[in-house]
């Protein structure tokens, strides 16, 4: 007599739920969304407007396009007169190498920048915010370059002494990229601030400037060099116009601000001001950073490893750009899971 068939609500092969389901992988190493669909039709407007143009289809003037520039310098609380537009935060750097020997540079810090520096010929040295001053005098270096507000990759916004300090000793490049998510403080006189819309608007579209106390009364061939083309700059022109801005704020900023709240409730961890998109958690004693990578992984997050950033101490980056408000409430429960494994530092 042949054995009966298997049950199959009792098989836990053919029974779904009887079958573990693993928790989604929530990626927080920092992918950028893109604008949504009325910015990207305001985008569109812009263009066609641009495109209709005929001096937008020739050389722009060594500067930039004014209409971004008096657009721009509005939002910054700056004159006009002291902008030049390049192609982005590494064009600027590249700009402001030609003219220098040595380069101190904050660490952590985007890791894109420091090759910029080496590729034209500086000699580069790292160094933590507290230690840049003392580095400063010294080492003597041609220009101090940090990121401030929302520094990436840990968010943090240099205290005015340090950057008066720095002014105080030399050329000074502030980073101002993540202006859009943090307020960010007048910066002292002298500095150099290095802006840019790619985490704005992406980097797709992005544009970019130098600011300069004294103004661009004369612009160097190498700051020309790295400017975006007229037609980009005009559409820009007519976006920003139509209140681009404030739709970018509603679009991309206030997101990443609800998304961050959400992850530091959930953590346990005390509110931050602004949107700023990311921050810093470190090892916990003993535990080495591929260990720490290892137990958010474990844990269905991915996460930056704190080296990628030049980071001193083993530690990751968590990054919430494209993260809905649960999800980064859900990322900040397992989070504090992994704390009280022991694996993870929460500050």
């Amino acid at each position: 007599m042949a054995d009966p068939a298997p049950d199959p609500v009792a098989d836990p092969v053919a029974d779904p739920a009887a079958t573990p389901v693993a928790d989604p992988v929530l990626d927080l190493t920092g992918p950028w969304p893109v604008p949504d669909a009325e910015c990207r039709r305001r985008w569109l407007a812009a263009t066609g407007r641009a495109v209709a143009e005929e001096p937008a289809w020739m050389t722009a003037f060594p500067a930039g396009d004014e209409q971004v520039r008096e657009h721009l310098a509005t939002a910054m609380g700056a004159p006009a007169g002291q902008l030049v537009l390049t192609g982005g935060i590494r064009a600027g750097a590249a700009a402001l190498a030609r003219t220098a020997r040595r380069v101190l540079v904050e660490c952590p810090t985007f890791a894109g920048v420091p090759p910029v520096f080496a590729a034209a010929g500086c000699e580069v040295r790292l160094a933590p915010w507290g230690a840049l001053v003392a580095e400063q005098r010294r080492w003597a270096p041609d220009l101090v370059w940090l990121t401030s507000p929302g520094r990436n990759p840990d968010g943090r916004t240099a205290p005015p002494e340090l950057l008066a300090e720095l002014a105080a000793g030399g050329p000074v490049a502030v980073n101002e990229v993540y202006r859009w998510f943090a307020p960010p403080a007048p910066p002292p006189a002298g500095c150099v601030v290095v802006g840019s819309t790619s985490k704005l608007a992406g980097g797709g579209t992005r544009i970019g400037w130098l600011r300069r106390p004294d103004g661009p009364a004369e612009v160097p061939p190498a700051e020309r060099a790295t400017a975006p083309a007229h037609l980009l700059q005009r559409t820009w022109a007519h976006f920003l116009a139509d209140g681009g801005l404030a739709e970018l704020d509603r679009s991309m900023v206030r997101p990443v601000g609800r998304a961050a709240a959400a992850y530091r409730a959930a953590t346990g961890l005390a509110a931050a001001a602004g949107a700023v998109p990311f921050l810093v958690l470190p090892a916990a004693p003993g535990v080495t950073e591929a260990e720490l990578v290892a137990g958010f992984e474990r844990h269905g997050l991915r996460v930056g490893p704190g080296a990628a950033f030049h980071a001193p101490q083993p530690c990751v980056r968590v990054c919430f750009t494209g993260l809905t408000e649960a999800d980064a409430a859900e990322a900040g429960t397992r989070t504090r899971a992994l704390a009280a494994e022991g694996v993870v530092g929460l500050p």
